[in-house]
């Protein structure tokens, strides 16, 4: 194992899925977040935020479980996508591709962004859910129109192929521009 890496509580390299995570939390805006968070929901989701900064595999259950803590308490679209993560790549929570829908179900429903391009991704791939590719579109598009911009990729190259939406070259260079 290369120095500095870390392992998942199963035994295997996180390194990349606490990357893949911690930029999911990144492209979040904070300052959303807080705005419909209680004061108790607030201070936990920052703690939880600061072991997921830290990386430390010590730390991810514990990450976890206040994340889980938030976003079962104020419906915060962000622990939400939080949680579909950790699920997602089993970060401090058994790996779990169902309950990462669930959670970014709840919150691409709210309208965030990175959470609708995630949902989209289990439908386009069938991670989680059987692959249905017009509703990964319909994600993308939400997530496309409110600025996501892997969702534009996606959606532009949907739409390039005429795969879950009808073939049009003029919207797939719009998405694609």
């Amino acid at each position: 194992m290369v120095a500095g890496a870390s392992r998942r509580l199963d035994g295997r390299d996180t390194r990349r899925d606490m990357d893949d995570v911690t930029m999911s939390v990144r492209d979040m805006d904070l300052n959303v977040a807080a705005a419909s968070m209680d004061a108790h929901s607030l201070s936990r989701f920052h703690r939880a935020g600061q072991l997921l900064q830290g990386g430390r595999v010590q730390d991810q259950e514990e990450m976890a479980a206040l994340f889980l803590e938030v976003a079962e308490r104020s419906n915060a679209a962000e622990a939400e996508h939080n949680m579909g993560s950790f699920y997602q790549y089993g970060v401090g929570v058994p790996r779990n591709f169902a309950l990462a829908v669930t959670w970014y179900s709840k919150a691409a429903a709210q309208g965030l962004p990175v959470a609708a391009y995630a949902l989209a991704r289990c439908y386009h791939v069938g991670r989680g859910v059987s692959i249905h590719i017009a509703t990964a579109a319909a994600w993308y598009r939400r997530g496309a129109e409110r600025g996501d911009s892997r969702s534009q990729c996606e959606l532009g190259m949907l739409y390039k192929d005429g795969e879950g939406v009808p073939q049009n070259h003029a919207l797939a260079v719009q998405w694609l521009s």
